[in-house]
């Protein structure tokens, strides 16, 4: 990796990815532990945060720091949704909310794990197989009704 920020990124993507399959797999079953991988996954946005300002100032494209201001942009709406607010709007389901966020979501996690091929292989296949964990527990959620 060539600089502290692919470092730290690397690490962000999977720690994002897990988090993520950990909440959705105990979405319905266990509340608490969900709570604690959703402060996990917004929690992330503090060192998604830093790759963002350590990118920018080396002077990188926008989508190296672009995408990861997304991804702390859908961070503090999942803050304030979930955990201030707490605003249901996935049951009963709420496009006007659910929309945005789900698409804020994605498009900023899948754009940093885009971040990561650059990195080699043996940064990007870690990262792949954390986002196929993520994606078989949304789908298993999704299947049982809890998603």
């Amino acid at each position: 990796m060539s600089s502290a920020a692919d470092w730290l990124l690397f690490s962000a993507v999977l720690i994002i990815n897990l988090a993520s399959a950990v909440a959705f797999w105990a979405r319905g079953r266990r509340a608490s532990v969900e709570r604690s991988a959703s402060l996990v996954l917004i929690g992330a946005a503090a060192p998604v945060a830093v790759v963002g300002l350590l990118n920018l100032l080396d002077g990188r494209g926008v989508g190296h720091w672009g995408i990861p201001l997304l991804y702390v942009v859908w961070a503090l709406g999942a803050y304030l949704l979930d955990h201030r607010l707490k605003i249901a709007y996935r049951e009963p389901r709420r496009p006007a909310i659910l929309g945005p966020y789900l698409v804020l979501f994605y498009v900023s996690v899948i754009g940093l794990w885009a971040l990561t091929w650059p990195l080699g292989m043996w940064a990007w296949l870690p990262t792949a197989a954390s986002y196929v964990l993520h994606i078989a527990a949304m789908i298993q959620a999704q299947t049982q009704e809890r998603g």
